[in-house]
C-alpha cells in the first residue's frame, strides 16, 4: 500500500478531459470525477509516463457509481493515441477489456474480452488492487482476487498488442455515460 495518493505524487495529468471532468487530491486518494454524458460513453483519462525497461503498476480502485448507466473506471495502458484500458462497467458488473483508436468507448474499433460470456464478475464490492505490468516483452493487466490471487486479465507481446509497440504510458480515470461517476485511486505504485 502506497502512502494516500495525490495527483502531483503519481505524477498523473490529463490525456483526455471532458467538459466538467475534474481530478482532486480527496481524503482517501485521487478522485476523477466526470459529470453525465447523455448520449456516449466519454471517458475522463489521467496519464503518466513509464519507466523504460521492466515494470508494474499496481493501483488500488474504487468506483463510486451504483448499478445504473454504462459508468465505471478505466485503467491500462496508452500510446497517446491509442488505448488498452479495463473498464468497469456497473450496469451488468462485469469488466471489459477494450482496444481503442480513440479515447471515446463509442469509438472502440476491438474488444479483447467483451462479450457477456467472457466478461468478469467482478463489479460488486469494496474496490480491488489492479496491476498494469511489462516484463520488458510483454504487457498485460491483471487483477488481484481474493482467494485465487492475481488474476492476468490480458496479456501480449508488445509486437502482438494492439499497440503493435510498447505503449508510453499508464492511464487511470473514470467513464460516464448516463450518470455522474467517480473513479477513486487509493493507492498508486510504479516501479
Amino acid at each position: 500500500l502506497s502512502a494516500t495518493p495525490t495527483v502531483s505524487s503519481t505524477g498523473l495529468g490529463w490525456l483526455n478531459q471532458p467538459t466538467g471532468a475534474t481530478a482532486t487530491d480527496g481524503p482517501l486518494g485521487v478522485e476523477v470525477y466526470c459529470p453525465a454524458q447523455p448520449s456516449q460513453h466519454n471517458l475522463a483519462l489521467l496519464s503518466v509516463a513509464v519507466p523504460a525497461g521492466a515494470y508494474t503498476c499496481k493501483a488500488l480502485i474504487g468506483n463510486a457509481a451504483a448499478d445504473a448507466g454504462y459508468t465505471g473506471f478505466a485503467f491500462g495502458f496508452t500510446d497517446g493515441t491509442k488505448s488498452v484500458i479495463a473498464v468497469l462497467q456497473t450496469t451488468n458488473n462485469r469488466l471489459y477489456i477494450f482496444g481503442m483508436s480513440a479515447l471515446n468507448l463509442a469509438a472502440q474499433t476491438n474488444i479483447l474480452i467483451g462479450s457477456a460470456s467472457t466478461a468478469w464478475q467482478v463489479c460488486a464490492g469494496p474496490p480491488a488492487w489492479y496491476e498494469a505490468f511489462d516484463d520488458g516483452t510483454n504487457i498485460g493487466i491483471a487483477r488481484f482476487q481474493g482467494g485465487t490471487g492475481r488474476v492476468v486479465l490480458w496479456s501480449s507481446t508488445y509486437a502482438a498488442s494492439y499497440f503493435g509497440a510498447r505503449p508510453g504510458s499508464v492511464v487511470f480515470g473514470t467513464d460516464c455515460y448516463s450518470q455522474a461517476n467517480t473513479a477513486t485511486l487509493f493507492s498508486f505504485k510504479l516501479q
